[in-house]
């Protein structure tokens, strides 16, 4: 099983991370990461050698984490949108989403 690793938001004028309240596995990083770079589940579970549902139950663990309403329309968008605003993701992310 995943052991759950700290989130880090590491300010750019500053060399210490920042403990963020919640924790998501190195798997849901990845998972995340994808989401991130607008790849579906399908090319997620292939690129993650998982199935599509296993990328399913991550992101609803995902949702859950980050306080996303997983039955909403756009709780993807609502998740990359967190993640980015929180700082999860170093600048190559979202410069790829651009």
């Amino acid at each position: 099983m995943c052991e759950p690793v700290p989130l880090y938001v590491v300010n750019r004028s500053e060399a210490a991370p920042v403990s963020l309240p919640f924790y998501l596995t190195a798997k849901e990083m990845e998972v995340l990461r994808l989401v991130c770079m607008a790849l579906s589940d399908k090319a997620i579970a292939v690129r993650l050698a998982i199935s599509p549902k296993t990328v399913s139950t991550h992101l609803g663990m995902i949702y859950t984490k980050l306080g996303v309403s997983a039955g909403h329309d756009n709780a993807r968008i609502a998740a990359v949108l967190k993640a980015m605003h929180a700082g999860l993701f170093p600048e190559d992310v979202a410069d790829a989403m651009d």
